[in-house]
């Protein structure tokens, strides 16, 4: 799905790959990344990874969501996005993160997460590179 969606690098997939992996293994991590998985017809069509940002009383990271192309645009993402706040919020979690690109690439991300109530709180320019400034979008829930 990450490949799929034909804005991440190589690296990010690689990234995207090893949180993934990083949350399924049992002997992993103690305080692990979560995945949520929306499943439609018996096929996985996306998913959310997130997790606890160390030494924070109860702030989250939101770090991937992804969906299959052949779900955009009906909801998956935002109920992926909506089950995964209400499992941070019962965890004790009160304000999530999301950091993203500020690339074109990544204008319906921004969209998706500003509507879901992550507004843009910092940008620093060139950040990954001259041109592409990191956004950090932030919701208190």
């Amino acid at each position: 799905m990450v490949s799929g969606a034909g804005v991440f690098s190589e690296e990010e997939v690689e990234i995207a790959e090893e949180l993934v992996d990083g949350a399924l293994d049992p002997q992993g991590d103690p305080d692990p990344y979560l995945i949520l998985i929306a499943e439609l017809d018996e096929q996985i069509v996306g998913y959310v990874c997130y997790g606890h940002i160390p030494m924070t009383q109860a702030s989250w990271d939101l770090y991937w969501i992804a969906t299959d192309l052949k779900v955009r645009r009906q909801g998956v993402a935002h109920k992926l996005c909506q089950e995964m706040e209400a499992d941070i919020r019962q965890r004790g979690g009160k304000q999530v993160r999301v950091e993203t690109s500020s690339t074109s690439g990544y204008e319906s991300a921004h969209r998706f997460y500003e509507r879901a109530g992550y507004p843009v709180v910092c940008r620093l320019t060139d950040f990954y590179k001259p041109g592409d400034d990191l956004l950090q979008m932030y919701k208190v829930l």
